[in-house]
């Protein structure tokens, strides 16, 4: 039997359920039913012919619940997750919107973050900063997406770069001041090597750091030499850190504008969630705390140490929730910072429009991100999404473009602005 034959043998299950379904959904009168049988049904003819199907309704465009995936600790790691969260590298097609700019992203090894990364770097930054705590696999997953050419012929699609991830396990980033709370977070720490084995790692990460050094080099010296016609890869800087300290946060503009020489874009996304608590008292002080440097006294220390070295046509954008408007209180220290960040965006765009540098909002509702299973338990996480309007939680790629417009030229008249992308659940 070829390998094809049974994807051929499940497509014609598929199809021929998906019909069954859409005509008993018709003769009950249930509309419903009758969609989720055509979708499958076309799904099924779809596979039979070797091709890939993409729904037009937006409530089966994306997996929908119930998902069967593990429960996690803080941080929340996306290379675990099941399914593992769309954020763009097949689909996402930029068109220059951001030629030229320099962008930090916090929290952009995973998630929404991620998927904003990518965007970033497909619609033309020359510099995406990856700011992060200390997932280091998934950061370099960003990193290795970020430097990927769209259109390449032998691009490894999203899965198989997945799998080439899992199989490395070195990882190269930049140092930078790095303060963890040691009773939130542990960096993961290696086992160790024999001594030919340790060797021949150290030999394959120099291999592969001079490769990357190859690849940015021309970049950084406004050569082409790496550049297609149609794609020349951004510089990707690494920035590991624990941002609820201030050290961290001045380090990495600091450390931006000593490799680029000027900020164009801040997107402060990065955010802690606890695990959702049954009683209010079980909010400590010390979670209460960490949530709020983390979530919101961040971002005043992103921005102060960041408008110094941002020019006019500057964007800053920040990251809300529609927790910010229905809070859920089981996650009520994270859903008051998300409050505190809409008025935040709100103030502070008052004062930055006057130096020529537009602060807008993005509030997303459920979306299917690490901080999920980082946060919630079994019961919840199967279900994460299907109270949604549209019957499933976003996936991080549908949230990318609201980033790429508050930072393009397409919003020069938006500023002040709280962005839902909430998939119908309704905002003030």
């Amino acid at each position: 039997m070829t390998e094809q034959q049974p994807s051929k043998l499940k497509g014609y299950a598929q199809e021929a359920l998906g019909a069954i379904k859409e005509n008993v959904g018709h003769v009950l009168g249930n509309q419903q039913m009758e969609t989720e049988g055509r979708e499958s049904k076309l799904k099924g003819s779809a596979m039979v012919k070797g091709e890939s199907y993409q729904s037009e309704d937006p409530r089966h465009m994306f997996p929908k619940p119930p998902f069967d995936t593990k429960t996690q600790e803080h941080p929340g790691m996306e290379f675990k997750m099941d399914p593992l969260p769309d954020y763009g590298l097949d689909t996402y097609q930029g068109s220059n919107k951001l030629a030229g700019k320099v962008a930090i992203v916090t929290g952009g090894d995973s998630g929404i973050g991620r998927a904003v990364c990518l965007a970033f770097a497909r619609e033309g930054c020359r510099a995406v900063v990856v700011s992060y705590l200390n997932e280091h696999r998934d950061a370099e997953e960003t990193r290795a997406a970020v430097l990927s050419n769209p259109y390449s012929t032998d691009k490894l699609p999203s899965h198989q770069l997945h799998q080439q991830m899992h199989q490395q396990q070195q990882y190269h980033h930049h140092p930078t001041v790095q303060l963890q709370p040691q009773s939130l977070s542990q960096p993961p720490q290696p086992p160790p090597l024999p001594q030919q084995q340790l060797q021949q790692q150290q030999q394959q990460q120099q291999q592969q750091q001079q490769q990357l050094q190859q690849l940015q080099q021309p970049m950084m010296s406004g050569g082409t030499a790496s550049c297609s016609s149609s794609w020349c890869p951004p510089q990707c800087l690494l920035m590991p850190g624990d941002i609820s300290d201030d050290n961290v946060c001045k380090n990495i503009i600091d450390q931006t504008v000593a490799q680029f020489g000027t900020i164009d874009i801040l997107v402060n996304n990065a955010a802690y969630q606890g695990k959702a608590v049954e009683n209010f008292e079980d909010i400590s002080y010390e979670r209460l705390l960490y949530t709020f440097k983390t979530n919101i006294v961040s971002m005043f220390s992103l921005v102060r140490y960041a408008l110094p070295h941002m020019n006019r046509g500057g964007s800053i954008i920040n990251v809300g929730s529609i927790q910010g408007y229905d809070p859920s209180d089981c996650i009520l220290d994270y859903a008051v910072t998300k409050g505190a960040i809409i008025n935040f965006t709100k103030g502070l765009s008052k004062y930055t429009i006057n130096k020529g540098i537009r602060c807008n909002c993005v509030a997303p509702g459920p979306v299917w991100t690490p901080l999920i299973v980082q946060s919630f338990g079994k019961e919840k996480i199967e279900e994460f999404g299907k109270k949604s309007p549209i019957g499933r939680p976003a996936q991080p790629i549908e949230c990318a473009p609201a980033f790429v417009f508050l930072a393009s030229k397409d919003s020069t008249f938006v500023n002040g602005q709280i962005l839902g992308v909430t998939g119908g659940e309704l905002t003030p």
